[in-house]
């Protein structure tokens, strides 16, 4: 203004009129939103001017699908972020201590216990805290054994089983003396008393 000079300028913050006096300080996370417009001495009016004010100062929130139990293949985990303001701009992630990458889809087939660590940053900067899950894979079947005796015996004889499995555990162990396929579940020592094979 090069004549009557200002008078006042009126503003509305985020809904709420006034008149402007001071610098307006934001601290509430969210899109802020600024009517003003100037009136000189005068009182001409200026046409309404508007003004954006963003603020996100949290941090994404990051999560996975990976199964809670042992599986007995190679997994897929799927990673997904919310940032509720500004947005996502990326998710890292490394499997088994490895150099870290960019994705969300982390292809997981080494059997035993397997490690992702991962977080995503949003569009202004904010990191989250690592989050950590552990993967557990088996895909190599159980090795029984047992301690029948090798050839011919003259008594009967009680056989001992027993199921190895060095990653999930054995879950059941099932027997036939019958020749068909195993359904007896194994509790106690097999008594064989019949003769024959």
């Amino acid at each position: 203004e090069t004549t009557s000079g200002f008078a006042h300028t009126d503003i509305v913050v985020d809904g709420v009129a006034g008149t402007y006096t001071e610098s307006l300080v934001f601290s509430d996370e969210g899109t802020h939103t600024v009517l003003y417009a100037r009136t000189d001495i005068a009182g001409n009016r200026e046409a309404t001017r508007t003004a954006y004010v963003y603020i996100d100062d949290s941090a994404p929130v990051s999560s996975d699908d990976a199964p809670d139990e042992w599986v007995g293949s190679p997994v897929t985990v799927t990673l997904s972020a919310l940032d509720t303001y500004s947005g996502v701009a990326s998710t890292h992630y490394s499997l088994n201590g490895s150099e870290p990458a960019t994705g969300t889809s982390v292809a997981v087939s080494a059997e035993g216990t397997n490690t992702i660590q991962y977080y995503s940053i949003d569009t202004v900067g904010n990191r989250e805290a690592t989050r950590t899950v552990e993967v557990r894979i088996d895909d190599t079947a159980p090795a029984s054994s047992d301690d029948a005796p090798t050839g011919w015996v003259t008594h009967p004889v009680l056989v001992t089983l027993t199921p190895a499995d060095a990653l999930s555990g054995v879950s059941a162990l099932l027997y036939s003396t019958d020749g068909t396929e195993p359904s007896v579940p194994y509790t106690n020592p097999i008594a064989v008393a019949s003769e024959g094979t």
